[in-house]
């Protein structure tokens, strides 16, 4: 008489409380993926978004120096006065103090924003995503951004602000070797061409296999595609 064998089951994945997933979706994302099937990403965009705001604070000369940048850009091709020009200066420089409560409140608020257009775009190519899901991909995919962040925090102390000519000065990309006066397509796809971003990429393709469901190749193309028109967008 023979014993019934058991039936098999799929191993669950290891537990891990979801601050663990902060850290470890920069070395072992696949598994922080399985644990998030759940698209429980609430805790995971309020740790990206504090650290954002903090190191938006301690980079700030740096970010003060890109930000007159584009306000030099912006009113180049604007019909003002001298006085209407330090006037809009004066009401840039009322915010500048709390930029970095800004920018982390407009964490917030883009992750809930592009992961949701995320996550249209996965249905689109064939991923079985709840809403939720697809922010919980695209919000742990933003985890690299952190490191380029703090990238321009210790250049902040190395790089003379008076130097800085272009908003692309502080990246890593191939725009920042790109002289001032570039035409802003190009600037955008050199942008591309930085490890932040392909590391980005790299994790919103896993997301789409483990969560999403999306064969490989489909992933795949679902990063390049969704990396590409967020760095067109918001570069």
């Amino acid at each position: 008489m023979t014993t019934p064998s058991l039936p098999e089951y799929a191993p669950l994945p290891p537990k891990a409380s979801r601050w663990e997933d902060c850290l470890d979706i920069f070395y072992n994302p696949r598994e922080v993926y399985e644990r998030r099937r759940d698209g429980k990403f609430w805790i995971a965009l309020v740790v990206y978004a504090v650290l954002v705001g903090v190191l938006a604070y301690l980079g700030r000369q740096a970010f003060d120096a890109i930000s007159d940048v584009a306000f030099r850009e912006a009113m180049a091709g604007q019909q003002m006065t001298e006085e209407q020009a330090a006037q809009a200066k004066a009401f840039g420089e009322k915010f500048r103090a709390i930029g970095p409560f800004i920018g982390a409140a407009a964490s917030v608020l883009l992750g809930l924003i592009v992961g949701t257009v995320f996550w249209v775009l996965a249905r689109l190519l064939g991923a079985s995503l709840t809403v939720a899901q697809g922010i919980t991909i695209w919000v742990f995919a933003a985890y690299p951004t952190l490191v380029n962040t703090a990238s321009v925090v210790v250049q902040s102390f190395l790089i003379d602000p008076a130097t800085v000519t272009t908003k692309h000065a502080y990246a890593l990309s191939a725009a920042r070797f790109l002289p001032a006066g570039t035409n802003g397509l190009v600037l955008k796809l050199a942008s591309l061409a930085d490890p932040f971003v392909i590391w980005s990429g790299i994790l919103v393709g896993i997301g789409a296999y483990t969560i999403g469901k999306m064969e490989k190749e489909r992933a795949a193309v679902l990063a390049v595609l969704a990396t590409t028109l967020y760095v067109l967008a918001f570069s």
